[in-house]
């Protein structure tokens, strides 16, 4: 084992695969992570990824002659990792665990945002309730239509004078 599991005050994790974003695990089955495979290990994972059936033999120089099974995202069918079923003795640890290769897969931490808004109580206190605003546009439209009736009455009164100037009526 190369890095212990986190401890229970570190912020979770959350594993996707890094082509399609679908979950394929969390921390909470945290086993450890292995530089020289660069990968994560985990004792469980998600309905989103099976392993295949066929095994094949390792020829690379870290798992040379271990067996393995490959682990596929079932939602893009990417390859994203290894269960080795045998394995050298320097990597007995990794047996029958699901190792997930690093560059396939992305990671998010829970509670790992930065960005805060910049309100506070106070200024959420400045902010007017939907009543309030109806009730100011009330006040508006009555004193709208109450202008626009004197405005009317005005106009007529002095159309009825244009129209009696016109007539001759105007009084002496």
């Amino acid at each position: 084992m190369e890095e212990p599991t986190p401890s229970v005050g570190d912020a979770h994790i959350v594993f996707q695969c890094a082509k399609c974003n679908v979950i394929i695990g969390d921390s909470t089955s945290w086993a450890f992570a292995n530089k020289s495979l660069s990968g994560v290990v985990l004792h469980a994972t998600t309905q989103n990824v099976t392993e295949t059936q066929m095994v094949r033999t390792s020829d690379e120089d870290v798992d040379f002659g271990s067996t393995y099974t490959l682990l596929q995202c079932n939602n893009c069918k990417t390859t994203i990792g290894r269960v080795y079923k045998t394995t050298p003795k320097k990597l007995d640890e990794v047996r029958d665990l699901f190792m997930f290769s690093v560059p396939m897969i992305s990671s998010y931490h829970l509670g790992s945002f930065e960005q805060k808004t910049n309100t506070n109580a106070e200024n959420l206190l400045d902010i007017p309730t939907a009543r309030y605003l109806n009730s100011q546009l009330w006040k508006i439209q009555s004193l709208i239509v109450t202008m626009n009736n004197r405005l009317t009455a005005l106009e007529n009164c002095v159309e009825v004078e244009s129209n009696d100037e016109l007539n001759g009526d105007v009084p002496v």
